[in-house]
C-alpha cells in the first residue's frame, strides 16, 4: 500500500511540475513578475527618460522601448516623454524618441491627443532642466579655469 501511495505522490508531483513548466513556457508566470516590476517602477523609467544627463536618458528610453514593446504597462503613459524628447540635443535620443512615437500613435492615436497638454508641459520643463544643467556645467568650468 505504501508503495501505490508514493507512486500516486510522484504522479501527481510530475503532473503539477508539467503544467507549471507549461505555464512558464508560455510565459504566464514571467509575465506577471515583469508586469509587476514594471508597473512599479515605471514612474522612474518615465521620470529618467528627461533626466539631464544623455547616457541616462538614452538607457531610460531603452528600457522605455522593452516595457512597451511588450505591453507591460498601460500605453497613455509613455507619450509625454517622448514628446519632450522631440527636444533632445542628442540626435540618438531624438531619433530613437520619435521612433517609438511614431510607433505608439500609430497603435492609439487617442491616447496621443489626450496626453499631448501634457507632454508639451513636460517639453517646456526638460528644456528648462537642460539649459540649468548648461548654465551648471559653463559655471564650473569657470571655476576650474579662474
Amino acid at each position: 500500500r505504501r508503495q501505490a501511495d508514493a507512486k500516486r505522490a510522484e504522479a501527481s508531483d510530475a503532473a503539477g511540475k508539467k503544467g507549471e513548466s507549461f505555464q512558464t513556457i508560455n510565459g504566464e508566470h514571467d509575465n506577471s513578475l515583469a508586469n509587476g516590476v514594471a508597473q512599479r517602477y515605471w514612474s522612474f523609467v518615465v521620470e529618467l527618460c528627461t533626466d539631464p544627463e544623455p547616457s541616462v536618458r538614452l538607457k531610460a528610453l531603452h528600457l522605455a522601448e522593452v516595457v512597451l514593446r511588450q505591453g507591460l504597462v498601460h500605453p497613455m503613459s509613455c507619450f509625454p516623454p517622448l514628446i519632450a524628447l522631440q527636444a533632445d540635443p542628442v540626435l540618438t535620443v531624438r531619433k530613437l524618441a520619435m521612433r517609438l512615437l511614431r510607433q505608439q500613435h500609430g497603435k492609439y492615436p487617442d491616447f496621443f491627443d489626450h496626453q499631448l497638454g501634457a507632454g508639451l508641459g513636460l517639453l517646456f520643463e526638460f528644456c528648462k532642466r537642460l539649459q540649468a544643467a548648461a548654465r551648471r556645467a559653463a559655471r564650473d568650468a569657470g571655476n576650474v579655469v579662474g
